[in-house]
């Protein structure tokens, strides 16, 4: 039934290995699609930046390739045909994940002589790419289908891995300051990462993504707490090219980030980078920062009182003088140095001291 598409699919690959083809759909390896393969058991296996030709023989038609990732890396895709004067989408190509689960789709108009996809950030494993006929349309000319692939280690950057983290369980454990790219595919998609603080610290994004034609939100990312309560969302436009977020304040631990959909779709990729600075911690009492209340304070409190009464510098930091401002006046004098030397008597007696 396919026999004159193989002849096209033939006709095809000799025309890039003369260069017929334009450059663009050119790539290390030229392959020529084996039928039939309009299943995945039947998928014609390429390989990592070939190009392979091919041609849909009817509307029922589908074309299957498979291909081999043999470490987490990105793929692209670029499909390619001649020009037609058509307006309608006559391809649709779509990323298929060894289990069934559909990870990304492009679709080609018959204007479009060439369309990619972002890169995909995908583990380790088989991976099958199909093209079909788009719904109620269909055409005949011949297509390239041309992968690219650049493994983890060399892209200079790090992606997110489909089907491997959409829970917490599977978080992509990420270093403060790193760039991580992603896509949100589908309406349920979610891309989980996991970020650790040392120390209480202000915690904010910076998001980049191509720019979109709407004001309402395209991205939110979701903090979650390491029990997995939800604790804040930011929502991500997508009129701005490069999102500087609010800052929020986390004490030292695990946190999750969830980053979802918004208001509106897209599957354009994104770029997220966290940020963290330390926050100060401020113990009321503990001027010397040890982590407890002793006569040291109580003493370097009388003194900062005593140098500030006669002129001259108290000696303290910011920081310092919160520390010793413990009746919260908005200034140190002999009794915030006597609230903390009862402070200390009463715990080293066993008690329970207060700041009251």
């Amino acid at each position: 039934m396919k026999f004159w598409k193989t002849w096209i699919s033939a006709i095809v690959c000799g025309a890039l290995c003369m260069g017929l083809i334009p450059a663009a759909s050119v790539s290390v390896n030229a392959v020529t699609e084996t039928e039939p393969n309009n299943t995945m058991e039947t998928a014609t296996a390429i390989s990592c930046n070939d190009t392979v030709s091919g041609a849909l023989a009817e509307n029922s038609d589908a074309d299957y390739y498979a291909i081999t990732i043999d470490e987490p890396g990105a793929l692209s895709i670029t499909f390619s045909h001649e020009a037609l004067d058509e307006t309608n989408t006559f391809w649709n190509g779509t990323l298929i994940h060894e289990d069934g689960a559909e990870l990304y789709t492009i679709n080609s108009t018959g204007d479009q002589t060439s369309v990619s996809s972002s890169p995909i950030g995908l583990a380790a494993g088989t991976y099958y790419i199909r093209i079909r006929p788009a719904i109620f349309q269909y055409h005949d000319a011949a297509y390239t289908l041309t992968t690219s692939f650049t493994p983890q280690q060399d892209a200079g950057q790090l992606y997110e891995q489909e089907m491997t983290n959409d829970t917490a369980a599977q978080a992509l454990a990420l270093e403060i300051g790193q760039d991580v790219t992603g896509n949100i595919y589908t309406f349920n998609d979610k891309d989980y990462y996991q970020i650790t603080l040392d120390q209480t610290s202000d915690v904010s994004l910076i998001f980049r993504h191509a720019l979109q034609d709407t004001s309402s939100s395209c991205w939110n990312v979701v903090v979650y707490n390491a029990d997995e309560s939800r604790r804040y969302t930011w929502s991500i436009p997508g009129n701005g090219e490069t999102a500087e977020t609010s800052a929020i304040t986390l004490d030292a631990g695990t946190y999750y980030l969830c980053v979802t959909n918004g208001t509106r779709q897209t599957i354009d990729s994104y770029t997220m980078c966290v940020q963290a600075s330390a926050v100060e911690t401020v113990i009321p009492g503990d001027l010397d920062g040890d982590g407890k209340i002793t006569i040291q304070d109580a003493f370097q409190t009388l003194i900062a009182y005593a140098n500030a009464s006669a002129g001259i510098d108290d000696g303290l930091t910011d920081a310092q003088r919160t520390a010793a401002d413990v009746d919260g006046d908005g200034s140190i004098t002999i009794q915030d140095a006597f609230k903390i030397l009862i402070y200390y008597a009463t715990e080293s007696a066993g008690g329970t001291p207060s700041w009251d």
